[in-house]
C-alpha cells in the first residue's frame, strides 16, 4: 500500500541543512520536492523554486558558471502529457542558468536545445508511463542541464530532485568570529513563496485583489530570484576572503535563515523588524492565508554578515537588490527580534507558511 505524502514535504540533501558542498572548487547542492501531479501550476512553480533555491546555495558560497542535473521520479500510471508538460518548463531555467553564467553570450542554440526538451529520447509512446521503450530511464541533454526521467512503484506522487553544481571562483571562508558585524538582509522577504501563491491560488486571491495588483506580485522572470554571488560582492579576490559570509534564505523564510546563520557560530543577533525588506503584495497576500511572511519562502534574499556593510550594500544595490543592515551579531545566544520597542526571542524554525498558503481554505 502506498502512502502519499504532502506534496508540500522538501528534503534536503547532502549537508546539514542542505548546506551546499565543496570538492576541489566545485560546488554542488542537491533538493528534493514532492510534487502534486494533480495540480500541474503547483508542481511547475515548486520546481522552479527548488531549482533557484539550489542554485542561490551555491551562488551564495562563490560559485558561478554552473550547471544542473534534474530528476523526475514517477509513479507507475503517470501519463506522460503530465512529464512532457513539465519538462518543456526546462526553457525558462536553461536561460537562467546562461543568464548567470561568467560567459553571459551562452551558445545561441542553448534556447533551441532546451525548447526540444519536451519529448525525451526513449519514450515508449502515448499512454502513461511504465517503461521508456524497454528501458527505466529517460534521458535528456541540454547546454547546462540533464533530465532524468525513472518510474517507481513504491511512490505515489512524482519527485523532482534538483542538483545544481559550479565552479568556485574565489575562496570563501567562513569568520570564526563576527561578534559585533553586521547583518545585511537583500531582496524581499517571502517574495518567492507570495508569488507561488499568487500564481497557484489566484482564482482564491481575485476575489480580494485586482489583476493589476497580483500580476505585480509575480516578478516576471525567474532571475529575479536569484542572488547575486558571493564572489562578485568579495570582488573576486585570488588569495580569497573572510570579512563576509553569505546565507541563500529560502524554506522556512527569514527567520529560519537568521536562526541557522547564527547557530553556525554558536551566536545571538539582535535584528529590527520594521529594518527587514519586504514588499506590500507579499505582506496583503499573506494577510489573505493567515501566513507570517517572515516564514515564508524567500528565495531571491539573502543574509550576509560583514564587517564592511558600507561596500556590500553598494554592490546588492548596483545588482538591483534591496538592501538594508537589519541588525548586528550577538556575543551571546540571545536571537531578538526589535520590532518598535517590543523585543522578542526568536523560537526554532518553524514549518514554512507557504504550505499552509496552498491549502488554506478562503472565502470571498
Amino acid at each position: 500500500m502506498n502512502i502519499r505524502l504532502p506534496y508540500n514535504t522538501e528534503k534536503r540533501c547532502g549537508l546539514l541543512r542542505g548546506m551546499p558542498q565543496a570538492h576541489s572548487g566545485i560546488i554542488s547542492s542537491t533538493l528534493q520536492q514532492i510534487l502534486p501531479a494533480a495540480d500541474e501550476k503547483a508542481a511547475d512553480w515548486l520546481t522552479r523554486m527548488i531549482f533557484v533555491r539550489a542554485l542561490n546555495q551555491c551562488r551564495a558560497r562563490g560559485a558561478e558558471d554552473c550547471s544542473a542535473q534534474i530528476l523526475y521520479l514517477l509513479p507507475e500510471g503517470t501519463a506522460e502529457q503530465w512529464l512532457h508538460a513539465r519538462l518543456a518548463g526546462i526553457r525558462p531555467l536553461e536561460e537562467l542558468l546562461s543568464a548567470t553564467a561568467l560567459t553571459a553570450a551562452a551558445d545561441p542554440g542553448a534556447a533551441q536545445n532546451t525548447a526540444g526538451a519536451a519529448r525525451p529520447q526513449n519514450f515508449a509512446g502515448a499512454g502513461t508511463v511504465r517503461k521508456f521503450a524497454g528501458a527505466d530511464t529517460a534521458k535528456h541533454f541540454s547546454c547546462r542541464i540533464q533530465t532524468t526521467a525513472s518510474v517507481s512503484a513504491q511512490i505515489a506522487e512524482p519527485v523532482v530532485t534538483v542538483t545544481v553544481t559550479g565552479q568556485q571562483i574565489c575562496p570563501l571562508s567562513r569568520p570564526e568570529n563576527p561578534e559585533g558585524w553586521s547583518v545585511i538582509a537583500a531582496g524581499s522577504a517571502g517574495e518567492s513563496g507570495s508569488a507561488v501563491l499568487a500564481e497557484v491560488r489566484h482564482t482564491d486571491l481575485s476575489a480580494h485583489f485586482s489583476e493589476n495588483f497580483l500580476s505585480g506580485a509575480v516578478p516576471a522572470g525567474l532571475r529575479h530570484f536569484c542572488i547575486p554571488s558571493a564572489a562578485a560582492l568579495a570582488g573576486r579576490p585570488e588569495e580569497g576572503r573572510d570579512d563576509l559570509y553569505v546565507c541563500a534564505v529560502g524554506e522556512g523564510g527569514i527567520f529560519a535563515a537568521l536562526w541557522y546563520l547564527a547557530e553556525g557560530w554558536n551566536r545571538g543577533f539582535s535584528v529590527r523588524l520594521p529594518e527587514i525588506p519586504i514588499r506590500q503584495e507579499t505582506i496583503e497576500i499573506c494577510d489573505v492565508f493567515a501566513c507570517n511572511p517572515y516564514q515564508m519562502a524567500s528565495d531571491g534574499c539573502a543574509l550576509t554578515v560583514t564587517c564592511r556593510p558600507a561596500r556590500v550594500l553598494e554592490c546588492f544595490r548596483a545588482a538591483g537588490f534591496p538592501a538594508q543592515v537589519i541588525g548586528t551579531i550577538r556575543a551571546d545566544r540571545d536571537k531578538i527580534i526589535e520590532n518598535r520597542g517590543e523585543i522578542r526571542y526568536l523560537d526554532r524554525p518553524a514549518a514554512d507558511t507557504l504550505a499552509k498558503g496552498l491549502e488554506f481554505p478562503v472565502q470571498a
